[in-house]
């Protein structure tokens, strides 16, 4: 039996004063309130109302118990109205998981412009760059995550985002005292920086045109997970780094570091928003996901200086306007 539904009819066929006036008010037939009441009163083991042919009486029992219907179906209708107006008000906690140094680098101005655009939703970003997978997520109470991945997690709902290239680059020092590499291959000849993503060494580089990918077994000094670390040690001079341009684009721009081998392109890696549910998704969900989509889907860390700042711009002053129009 639905327990709320025969509290709802017993508490209509007190109001309205019979069993046929609480039918035709819920559009039901009078055979199902009468049978809603009865399991109702099954259930508790008392009676609540007196009934003949001629007379209706709700006993003491009943008097008691329908205030109490009334106040449990009064609370869950505030309830039901609360939770709706969370789900599609921008309100409440979001937890964000992402990335260290992306996080670090890109994530600090894009989350104080999303705060300034809805000052009601109070955000909370974790960095890490350990994966997690469904269960981690809901477990540790996060909304969604971002990853920078080739792969994404079957188990939760992914949006694509944004793209990333990895480039060979090393300082003008470095290139000065060593010559350049003319081919991939002669990148065997030099000091390369390693990330732990390229744990067995191997360099790959995408073929042009209909030519296959191109790799080469490199060694060198270090072995970081830390694409910062990485570019530290490129910037001393150290040796020649294969780095995302996320992290190097304004040492490109301004030429702290240059690349190497142009005409050959680096692996590529998607930018994810990963979450759990596909369905119900809350508005604050759904507006940080646009917002963050919005912002990073022209790669803004390989636009000129000028471009940047002219988005920046952009966003000021819509968060202007939209705090003028509250």
């Amino acid at each position: 039996m639905d327990r709320l539904k025969a509290m709802e009819t017993f508490v209509r066929v007190v109001k309205e004063g019979s069993f046929a006036a609480a039918a035709d008010q819920m559009g039901l037939s009078r055979a199902i309130v009468t049978k809603h009441v009865m399991q109702l009163e099954k259930q508790l083991g008392a009676r609540l109302i007196n009934r003949t042919t001629r007379r209706f009486n709700v006993t003491e029992i009943g008097k008691d118990y329908v205030a109490f219907c009334q106040r449990m179906l009064e609370q869950m209708s505030e309830q039901d109205a609360l939770i709706e107006r969370l789900q599609e008000e921008p309100r409440g906690e979001l937890k964000v998981l992402t990335p260290k140094s992306f996080g670090s680098l890109y994530l600090g101005n894009i989350v104080s412009d999303f705060m300034a655009l809805y000052p009601d939703i109070h955000v909370t970003l974790i960095l890490s760059d350990t994966s997690m997978r469904y269960l981690d997520l809901i477990e540790n109470g996060f909304d969604l995550a971002i990853r920078l991945t080739a792969h994404v997690d079957s188990s939760l709902m992914a949006r694509r985002i944004g793209a990333l290239r990895w480039v060979p680059c090393a300082s003008p020092d470095y290139l000065m005292r060593h010559s350049a590499p003319n081919s991939p291959a002669d990148l065997a000849d030099h000091n390369c920086l390693l990330h732990t993503k390229h744990a067995d060494g191997i360099w790959r580089f995408a073929g042009q045109g209909k030519a296959a990918e191109t790799t080469v077994k490199v060694q060198g000094p270090i072995a970081t997970n830390s694409v910062m670390v990485l570019r530290q040690v490129a910037l001393n001079g150290k040796g020649i780094a294969l780095l995302p341009t996320y992290c190097i684009g304004p040492d490109l721009a301004d030429g702290s570091l240059r690349q190497v081998l142009p005409q050959h392109a680096g692996p590529d890696e998607a930018i994810y928003v990963m979450f759990p549910h596909r369905q119900l998704v809350p508005t604050k969900i759904r507006l940080f996901i646009d917002f963050i989509a919005e912002r990073i889907k022209q790669s803004p860390w390989d636009l000129p200086r000028e471009r940047k700042g002219k988005a920046s711009a952009q966003v000021t002053s819509l968060a202007g306007r939209r705090r003028k129009a509250k």
